[in-house]
């Protein structure tokens, strides 16, 4: 961007200004993902339990060593859990471009050269013909097998084309190596208030989508020599506000 017309042009408090807003929605929107990431490992024990035995084998004996960048492509079935996370679940929900030219839909209508063309994430990526069932969540959707033929545009959570997000590897790496991190070392349960199905995750939207009340979570440490699980807090983590 420095290097760019346009970088060149800004002035030193743009720049600054772009910075924060590049920090600022990584940091945020990568958070919300991981949030409802644990929120559903939480609810789903069987995926929970699927991650943990791959990251188990993939460390082995080395178990509790830092996570390097070379284990990140061995965790195929965690990279599937978190594409189906962000397909279940858009975190920014809408993004719009200009149609730079007169766009005849299926429909018969016609979009004006332009207008404003706004993509509503929450139903491209349930759309019964690219995803069957897809108010369930299942991560083998994701499988090459299930995938082949599936429309390059049916899942952009992070936008597509030019204006695709920068940041998308830096957040598939993020949410992996934090998967990978905590994980073998915590297990994580719904309080007995809390939702028993995904579905039932209640959404706040605003500029975002997040868990409306905030995530309320059990969680629990394994330990290092057996790594049965041992009770961390009898209370659950995040009950700081009511829902709303």
């Amino acid at each position: 961007m420095l290097a760019s017309e346009e970088g060149a042009a800004l002035s030193d408090a743009e720049l600054a200004a772009e910075v924060k807003t590049f920090v600022m929605a990584a940091s945020a929107t990568s958070m919300d993902v991981l949030s409802y990431l644990i929120y559903t490992l939480a609810i789903r024990q069987d995926i929970q339990d699927k991650v943990r035995q791959e990251i188990d084998d993939i460390f082995g004996e080395e178990r509790g060593r830092p996570v390097e960048s070379s284990d990140l492509a061995h965790m195929e079935y965690t990279e599937r859990v978190i594409k189906e996370t962000l397909r279940y679940f858009s975190v920014l929900p809408l993004f719009a471009r200009t149609v730079t030219e007169d766009l005849p839909l299926p429909s018969g209508f016609t979009v004006p050269r332009g207008c404003e063309v706004a993509f509503w994430l929450p139903s491209v990526h349930r759309n019964p013909k690219w995803f069957p069932e897809p108010d369930k969540f299942d991560p083998d959707r994701f499988l090459p097998e299930h995938s082949r033929g599936r429309h390059p545009f049916a899942f952009v959570p992070f936008s597509a084309g030019p204006r695709t997000c920068t940041g998308r590897r830096y957040a598939m790496m993020f949410l992996k190596t934090v998967v990978a991190a905590i994980v073998p070392r915590l297990r994580f349960e719904v309080p007995d208030d809390g939702p028993k199905r995904v579905e039932d995750i209640p959404l706040l939207m605003n500029v975002s989508i997040s868990v409306r009340g905030g995530v309320n979570i059990r969680v629990h440490r394994r330990s290092q020599t057996d790594m049965s699980v041992v009770p961390a807090s009898d209370k659950p983590l995040g009950r700081s506000q009511k829902p709303l």
